[in-house]
């Protein structure tokens, strides 16, 4: 009882903690504020997207809290989270992590499952923020860690990570994965991974990051004089299980023919193609001017690819291999509406672009830069997206 007061403390204690509390409370604050104002001084014409039923009335005392926040995915996600997946439908697109979590929230926030996805978001997203201080912590130092996760959270599009979207679980996930791998902890590895990959199916990737940490364990155990594998090291084989146990359940129990890669391609157009032919596509797209979102995505893609070979030498070769692997559903693929529809928020939870942003910010005018330019098009997207914008 003692010992457990004791950690609880220091855990409250946690610089990092206060760190990322003061950040997700202020962005929430703002970013809430500027979405209801939004909505007040300019009126929505016009809505998009599915499950339109469920978005709350204007009247309703939760509106201002919940209702700008009800777009695209979230209405998804919301309707899952009340009815769960039917029989062949293209909702099985969507891994079960988020709204089963949802779900078991809603009834403590008056079954109200758009409050309830904010609510998992928010705490989340602090969660996040603290296991990614850490993990850059300990790794680089401090004051890298401190910039990594102001710089993720003032992105432009980082108001998906307070939406009722996967990214913040998605991004807590992924980071405290790395982070037990890279202090041992390889069971706890594969069991954050394979939660991962039930909440995304890009979540089967950090089979790229954890196989970098178990050759390193393995090394060291033959230098130790040891035998160099383990049964700790299968663990990296739990988030593609995960992954392929949700094709199946689908397959099977939904009715989905061709599991949920194929909903992928016949439902929202994703199809592979060469990485020069979605950046070319997406660039051609851009100079039409038909979809001025397409830039943010575009530059998005960009700075992955130009970011990669500059993590060499720089960062652990885990982060770089997660990074790497992260390409393939970026700019390997093309969708529906856009060549690179939604890559901007995907970028959001390949960290180590972050980290690596981070390294750049000890010069001052860098530094400067990131935190004029980010905030005020965080704000000026967050606006725009109330207003049923697709930005991914």
């Amino acid at each position: 009882m003692v010992r457990g007061l004791t950690r609880a403390r220091g855990a409250l204690g946690d610089p990092a903690l206060r760190q990322a509390l003061a950040i997700v409370l202020g962005l929430r604050a703002s970013l809430g504020l500027i979405a209801w104002a939004s909505m007040i001084l300019y009126p929505i014409t016009g809505v998009g997207g599915d499950h339109l039923e469920l978005l709350l009335p204007q009247g309703s005392r939760l509106w201002p809290w919940a209702g700008p926040w009800q777009r695209w995915d979230a209405l998804w996600y919301e309707h899952i989270a009340r009815s769960g997946y039917g029989n062949g439908d293209p909702d099985a697109a969507f891994f079960p992590l988020f709204p089963g979590a949802v779900h078991l929230l809603a009834p403590l926030v008056g079954d109200n499952p758009a409050v309830a996805g904010l609510l998992l978001s928010t705490v989340a997203l602090v969660a996040a923020l603290v296991v990614l201080h850490h993990l850059v912590a300990g790794d680089l130092d401090r004051g890298t860690a401190d910039r990594t996760i102001l710089y993720l959270a003032v992105a432009p599009l980082a108001f998906f990570l307070l939406a009722a979207f996967t990214e913040s679980l998605f991004l807590l996930l992924a980071a405290g994965a790395l982070l037990a791998a890279r202090r041992g902890r390889l069971p706890v590895a594969g069991a954050l991974a394979a939660l991962a990959a039930l909440c995304r199916p890009t979540g089967a990737l950090l089979v790229a990051a954890l196989l970098i940490e178990v050759v390193a364990d393995a090394r060291r155990r033959r230098a130790e004089g040891r035998f160099p594998l383990r049964p700790a090291h299968l663990a990296i084989l739990l988030p593609l299980l995960a992954a392929a146990g949700w094709d199946l359940w689908s397959r099977v129990h939904l009715g989905v023919p061709g599991g949920v890669l194929a909903l992928q391609r016949e439902i929202w157009g994703n199809h592979p193609v060469a990485p020069w032919t979605a950046l070319h596509d997406s660039l051609r797209t851009v100079l039409a001017g038909g979809h001025p979102e397409e830039v943010l995505n575009l530059a998005s893609s960009l700075t992955l690819v130009v970011s990669i070979p500059l993590m060499w030498g720089r960062l652990p070769g885990s982060y770089l291999a997660y990074a790497a692997v992260s390409i393939l559903p970026i700019v390997c693929r093309e969708s529906l509406v856009t060549p690179q529809e939604s890559s901007a928020r995907y970028l959001l939870t390949v960290f180590p672009v972050f980290v690596l942003l981070a390294l750049a910010g000890r010069h001052p005018w860098v530094d400067r830069l990131v935190l004029v330019t980010f905030p005020v098009l965080l704000g000026a997207l967050v606006a725009h997206f109330t207003h049923f914008a697709f930005l991914g």
